[in-house]
């Protein structure tokens, strides 16, 4: 990682602001995210620019070996005009948005990973170079690496929200998805909470508890034969905002098809955009864009 390279800076900004943290969060592991995440995306696009600085493949659709693989711009887009400062902004923000589309749930594992070893103060974080990086940090070679230390720094970890005992004032019964699957309402701020701890995601940040009630927002969650959750979604009115799965990972396909025949039945829209990463925006109450409304979305459900 070459901090002299005049796009650095840019790049790091950006994918920071993609990330999308808190800003406690952004406090409490802002210095971790320079050598761990913010380091893997660059050596990513420095790798890809080597091959083609213009474009990059979807590489899920590569490992599955698509005949016609998604690709998309990554060069800005020179030709819709703009000063060179721009340009670099607008490649940077397409490439940070692009990273977290392939890579997402892995990234969130790891902010989880450096949110609970800072918290817990854990030793590894005393453990320096010369110049003040976490020697664990700078052994991580590539994302796997890192990875693999965020599932044994986190293996320890207490699941809190286990022992949260929820009521009938708390989630509720709403339909059968077929196979036994069921889809549940969450009510209440501890319901949140728990969904949030059981998939691992922002609900149980309480960021969301405020939606309940409000703006015709609601919260549910996908249920396996044995009550685990699978997926958890955000509906506004009849417009469905977030659909992910654990680590705010893409639902699977059983799920999605599960939810895709409720949602055809009783005129929910969006389900698709959702399932793709590409939500609806919330609206106010009188059905314009309120974006400032909306919560930060990292690992939004």
């Amino acid at each position: 990682m070459s901090k002299r390279d005049p796009e650095f800076l840019e790049a790091s900004r950006h994918f920071k602001a993609v990330l999308d943290l808190s800003n406690a969060d952004m406090f409490t592991i802002g210095d971790l995210l320079g050598p761990s995440l913010v380091r893997e995306h660059w050596r990513y696009w420095q790798d890809q620019d080597r091959w083609n600085p213009e474009l990059v493949y979807d590489p899920a659709d590569i490992a599955h070996g698509a005949a016609d693989p998604s690709w998309y711009q990554t060069d800005g887009c020179p030709s819709r005009g703009g000063s060179p400062a721009d340009i670099a902004s607008r490649k940077w923000r397409r490439r940070a948005e692009l990273w977290m589309q392939f890579y997402g749930p892995h990234a969130w594992h790891i902010v989880d990973w450096l949110l609970y070893a800072r918290r817990q103060n854990a030793a590894w974080l005393h453990n320096l170079d010369i110049t003040g990086t976490p020697k664990k940090l700078i052994k991580c070679r590539d994302l796997g690496a890192l990875l693999a230390e965020a599932d044994k720094g986190l293996r320890s970890r207490p699941r809190a929200g286990g022992d949260i005992l929820l009521g009938m004032d708390d989630e509720v019964f709403v339909a059968d998805l077929g196979t036994s699957h069921t889809l549940v309402e969450l009510l209440s701020p501890r319901a949140l909470r728990k969904e949030g701890t059981r998939m691992h995601n922002c609900l149980r940040n309480g960021e969301y508890d405020c939606r309940l009630g409000q703006l015709f927002f609601s919260y549910y969650s996908v249920r396996d034969p044995n009550g685990k959750p699978l997926a958890t979604l955000e509906v506004q009115l009849d417009q469905i905002l977030q659909f992910t799965g654990p680590l705010n990972s893409a639902p699977s396909v059983a799920v999605s098809d599960l939810v895709i025949a409720y949602a055809d039945e009783i005129g929910w829209k969006g389900l698709m955009e959702a399932i793709r990463g590409f939500p609806i925006l919330a609206v106010d109450d009188e059905r314009n864009v309120n974006a400032s409304s909306t919560p930060p979305n990292r690992r939004v459900v």
